[in-house]
């Protein structure tokens, strides 16, 4: 997910509405039509809530063994929902937003799938991130997996559960979106206080050195300048907490700016295969696949504007999907990067104030084989502080962490109508492993385009 490339959720103003979804139909009771089975699409992101979060030793996770001597960890492609704190732990604490990055990918699903079919059906009241939606063909699952536990092997065991109970519930079919980046658990972004306090002072902000501070950036740089090492994240925690608006706005931007370059050189720091070509399969999840039944396995590329996917949509049998944001009512004007410029002013920023405006209001993505809309309308009140702040600034959640979603449903309803992951006509260099639109090359096609080129019977 892309926040205005870093920062765009820290200004929760007016909500630009987006363009109008591709999946938007007239709702009327489904008649039924012939299907291959019911579908369930697996949403792999964060879940848990943002306090309370469970610490994990980084140096288990980094520690390996005879067959896995390299472990991966899972980090949102924009580092919203991880980090390595002083190197001791995994802990999605820190993250700037009300909701975690998995319950904003959720709802996005939601609208898409309510737009085409209506309200889901919730199916156990102990388990709010599984839904059910009746369809012309049969039943579209939509069940959430923590990825919590960070390390994939961890994770892994989600996927396993969530495999067996829904072929317990007679599901044939499977979609797995996966938003996030993987990365060597030992290359996990460390952060220190320094971060931040050098992160402001390129900023221009300073503690004063006499009275009270100004709320936003100037009380954060106070609260860093008065803690320790060993508990600058709790100051920042309780910054984002105060219930002071300029505050947690501080706080939503900093953190990103701190967090978003280092996960994108870990990111990188171990990327399988080149532009040229997609790398090894990722195969961690499906060997728990049920006996008889189809998997597709869908990832968002990223959001830092390289020629090539992360992994693992860099994967050979992963679909990697790109952001396109041509079409919808973002990215902002430029009246409102001005907007964006005096707000930053308002609240502390003496430097680079126009570059990061101009960074807020341009959302970037990483190529993929596929591209879908990388924005969602998602309300403000979703996703940060509730509050209007008195400018014209505001908008959209951006990035490919939105995209893979419009993807995963299609190829949902893929696997209704064809029950199968293999095309009439393949692609050149297709296996039977590789999932349906996967042509091994990054090109960022959109949907129509790549079924016609390379799966001419996939229903659009």
């Amino acid at each position: 997910m892309q926040i205005r490339k870093v920062f765009l959720t820290a200004i929760p103003l007016l909500l630009l509405i987006a363009a109008p979804m591709a999946f938007t139909v007239a709702l009327q009771t489904p008649t039924p039509i012939a299907s291959t089975g019911d579908v369930a699409i697996l949403v792999v992101d964060v879940f848990e809530e943002p306090i309370g979060a469970e610490a994990i030793n980084l140096e288990t996770l980094s520690s390996g063994d005879t067959n896995d001597p390299k472990p991966q960890c899972a980090i949102s492609p924009d580092g919203q929902d991880g980090a390595a704190i002083r190197g001791g732990s995994v802990t999605s604490n820190m993250r700037p937003y009300a909701l975690p990055h998995g319950r904003l990918v959720y709802k996005h699903f939601q609208s898409i799938l309510e737009n085409l079919y209506g309200p889901g059906a919730p199916n156990d009241p102990f388990i709010p991130t599984q839904e059910s939606w009746v369809t012309p063909r049969g039943t579209i699952w939509l069940q959430a997996v923590d990825t919590q536990k960070y390390n994939i092997k961890a994770i892994a065991t989600g996927v396993e559960s969530a495999f067996n109970e829904l072929d317990g519930l007679g599901v044939t079919h499977f979609v797995i979106n996966m938003s996030f980046a993987l990365v060597p658990c030992a290359e996990m972004p460390v952060l220190i206080a320094d971060d931040y306090k050098s992160q402001l002072a390129a900023w221009g902000v300073d503690c004063p050195a006499s009275g009270t501070p100004n709320a936003g950036f100037e009380a954060l740089a106070c609260e860093l300048d008065n803690s320790s090492d060993d508990d600058f994240e709790d100051a920042l925690l309780a910054m984002r907490d105060s219930g002071i608006e300029e505050n947690a706005i501080a706080y939503a931007i900093i953190q990103q700016a701190v967090m978003r370059p280092k996960v994108e050189q870990a990111a990188n720091a171990d990327i399988v295969g080149t532009p040229e070509g997609a790398g090894p399969a990722f195969e961690e999840f499906i060997r728990f696949l049920p006996a008889g039944a189809t998997v597709v396995q869908i990832a968002s590329a990223g959001n830092d504007g390289y020629d090539y996917p992360y992994f693992p949509a860099i994967s050979a049998n992963v679909l990697s999907v790109a952001a396109d944001y041509s079409t919808s009512s973002c990215p902002l004007p430029p009246v409102v990067q001005l907007d964006v410029e005096n707000y930053l002013l308002s609240i502390g920023v003496t430097q680079d104030v126009t570059l990061i405006a101009k960074a807020i209001t341009t959302p970037k993505s990483n190529k993929g084989e596929v591209e879908a809309d990388g924005n969602t309308a998602l309300t403000p009140a979703d996703y940060f502080v509730p509050a209007p702040v008195g400018t014209n600034v505001f908008g959209c959640l951006f990035g490919t962490s939105f995209a893979a979603p419009q993807v995963s449903v299609l190829m949902a309803i893929d696997q209704q109508v064809r029950g199968t992951t293999e095309c009439a006509v393949p692609p050149p260099l297709a296996t039977v492993f590789d999932p349906p639109l996967a042509y091994k090359q990054w090109d960022s096609l959109d949907v129509p385009t790549a079924a016609a080129t390379y799966c001419v019977d996939f229903p659009l």
